[in-house]
C-alpha cells in the first residue's frame, strides 16, 4: 500500500534506465514537472522525448555509477534482471526507486493524474491495475475543468489580502470553505490575480451558489444515476442539506459528505416534520449564511409541494432557485418497460393524479368521472394503499374492468417490483403480497407493452456476469 505524496522534482536529477515507450512516458512526466533527467539505454525508440531539454542521454549499458547524484531512479527496461540490478544499486545508494515491472519492489509509483494549475487529482490502484486508474482519470476529466485552477489561484491570492491576517485559523478555514463551495460547482467569471477584491465582491452578489441561498432540488426517482448534473452541482456546493425520505441517501454520501444533513422524512405516513417547520428550517439556515439544498424525491414541481416552500422563502426575502428533477411520472414506468404514451397502443394523451389531497381529503365523484373518461393513460401517484378504492371508482364511472393496470413499487431502485393485471384482477393479485412503497399506478393499454420492453433484468444479468468475470 502506497502513501499518496506530492514530490517536488524541479531542478533535481532523476535517472530513467530504459529507452522504450514506458521509459519515454516516465521521462515526459518528470520533465513536465521541472526535473533534470538522465536516461540510460543501449538503444532508444523513435520519440521526441529523448531530444528534449534538459535530458542527458547516456547511450551505454547500465552501470551503477550512472545513478550518482540522483534524487530518484526509475528502472524501465524490458529486462527483469536489469531492472532488479538497478533496484539493488539504487537502494544501496539510498535513492528512491521504481521498477515498472514490479510495483511490490518499488518505493513509489506513478498514479494517473489530472492537473489544473495548482490543483491536482490523482487516481491510483497501488500499482495493481494502472489501466483502471487511467480510465477513471479520463472519465473524471469533464468534471474537473479550468475553474479549479482559477479557484486555487483565487484562494492563494486571498491569503495576501489585508483582511486575511485579521482572521484566526477557524476563520481562514471557513473563508476558504465558503470560497470553494461558492465557486467550484459553477465558477462564472474569469479574472486575473490582481482582481481578487472584485472577485470577492462578485461572490457577494452572485446568485448561483452564493451563501444565504436555498436551492429546491429534485433528487430523481430513486436510482442515484438519475439526478441531474445541476442537481449534483448544488449538492457539491451545499453546506446544509434538508432532505426527504424519498431522496436516495446515497446521493448525500456521493456528493456532499461534508455538509450538515437534516432529515425531515417527508413521505406518506412518515412526516417527521410538518411543512411549516421545514419552511422555518430553510429560512433559519439561509439567514445564517448557509448554502442550503432542499432535496426532494423525483421532480419537486410534480406533487412535491415546492410551490409552498418557494412562496415561504420569497415571503421571508430568501433568495432561492428551483432545480427540476427527473420525475417518477415516466421514469418509473420506463424501468418496468412501460411507455406512458405509445401510438401503437392508442395512447396519445396522459393524465397524472395524486390520490391524496390536502388535509387527507379524497377525490370527488366529479374528479373520478373525469379520470375514468379522460386521458388514454392514467398515472396515479401515492395510490398503493388506496388501489382498491381507485379501482372501484374508476370502474363505477365507466372504465372497463379489462383495462390493463400496473402497480410499481420502489421504482428505479434495486428493490423495484411490479405487478401487471387488469382493473378486475389487481386487488386479488396483490392480496397478501408484502409490497413496500412508494408505489406508482399506471392504467391503460400501454401496460401491454411491458413484456416486449422489459430490459432491467437483461441489464442486471449483464452486470452480474461482468462481476463474476
Amino acid at each position: 500500500m502506497f502513501l499518496p505524496l506530492h514530490l517536488k522534482v524541479e531542478d533535481r536529477l532523476c535517472v530513467v534506465v530504459g529507452g522504450g515507450k514506458v521509459a519515454a512516458r516516465k521521462c515526459r512526466a518528470l520533465l513536465d514537472h521541472g526535473a533534470r533527467v538522465r536516461v540510460v539505454a543501449t538503444a532508444f525508440n523513435a520519440d521526441d522525448t529523448w531530444s528534449a531539454e534538459p535530458v542527458e542521454v547516456a547511450l551505454s549499458s547500465y552501470e551503477a555509477t550512472l545513478l550518482e547524484g540522483a534524487f530518484l531512479v526509475i528502472a524501465a527496461t524490458d529486462d527483469g534482471q536489469t531492472n532488479a540490478r538497478v533496484e539493488r544499486d539504487a537502494r544501496a545508494a539510498g535513492r528512491l526507486v521504481m521498477r515498472v515491472d514490479s510495483p511490490d519492489d518499488s518505493d513509489f509509483i506513478f498514479p494517473a493524474w489530472l492537473r489544473r494549475g495548482a490543483f491536482t487529482v490523482s487516481f491510483g490502484t497501488d500499482g495493481t491495475a494502472p489501466t483502471l486508474a487511467t480510465v477513471l482519470r479520463d472519465d473524471a476529466k469533464a468534471g474537473f475543468g479550468e475553474k479549479y485552477a482559477d479557484l486555487c489561484r483565487l484562494a492563494s491570492t486571498a491569503r495576501h489580502e489585508p483582511g486575511w491576517r485579521d482572521l484566526d485559523t477557524n476563520g481562514r478555514r471557513d473563508a476558504i470553505r465558503r470560497l470553494a463551495r461558492s465557486t467550484v460547482a459553477n465558477y462564472p467569471w474569469a479574472t486575473q490575480p490582481a482582481d481578487v477584491e472584485s472577485d470577492f465582491a462578485a461572490m457577494e452578489t452572485q446568485p448561483y451558489f452564493a451563501p444565504g441561498h436555498v436551492y429546491l432540488v429534485g433528487a430523481g426517482p430513486g436510482d442515484p444515476g438519475l439526478i441531474t448534473v445541476k442537481g449534483v452541482e448544488c449538492l457539491r456546493a451545499a453546506t446544509v442539506v434538508i432532505h426527504d425520505a424519498l431522496a436516495n441517501p446515497v446521493l448525500l454520501d456521493m456528493y456532499c459528505a461534508g455538509a450538515e444533513r437534516l432529515d425531515v422524512s417527508k413521505r406518506k405516513g412518515m412526516c417527521q416534520h410538518m411543512q411549516p417547520e421545514i419552511n422555518a428550517m430553510m429560512i433559519e439556515c439561509a439567514r445564517r449564511g448557509e448554502v442550503v439544498v432542499r432535496l426532494k424525491g423525483g421532480d419537486p414541481m410534480i406533487f412535491g409541494r415546492v410551490g409552498e416552500e418557494a412562496r415561504a422563502l420569497a415571503g421571508a426575502g430568501i433568495p432561492f432557485a428551483i432545480v427540476p428533477g427527473i420525475s417518477s411520472l415516466a421514469s418509473v414506468p420506463a424501468y418496468a418497460g412501460i411507455p406512458v404514451t405509445d401510438r401503437e397502443f392508442g395512447a396519445h394523451s396522459l393524465g397524472i393524479y395524486s390520490l391524496h389531497l390536502r388535509n387527507g381529503k379524497g377525490l370527488s365523484d366529479e374528479q373520478w368521472r373525469k379520470m375514468a373518461n379522460g386521458p388514454d393513460t392514467l398515472v396515479l401517484f401515492m395510490g398503493m394503499t388506496v388501489i382498491g378504492e381507485a379501482v372501484r371508482n374508476l370502474t363505477a364511472n365507466g372504465l372497463p374492468g379489462s383495462t390493463p393496470i400496473a402497480l410499481i413499487t420502489q421504482g428505479t431502485t434495486d428493490h423495484q417490483r411490479q405487478v401487471f393485471a387488469t382493473l378486475d384482477t389487481i386487488v386479488a393479485e396483490i392480496d397478501g403480497m408484502e409490497l413496500e412503497g412508494p408505489g406508482l399506478i399506471v392504467i391503460g393499454n400501454v401496460v401491454k407493452a411491458a413484456p416486449a420492453m422489459t430490459w432491467r433484468h437483461v441489464a442486471q444479468e449483464a452486470k452480474e456476469l461482468a462481476t463474476v468475470r
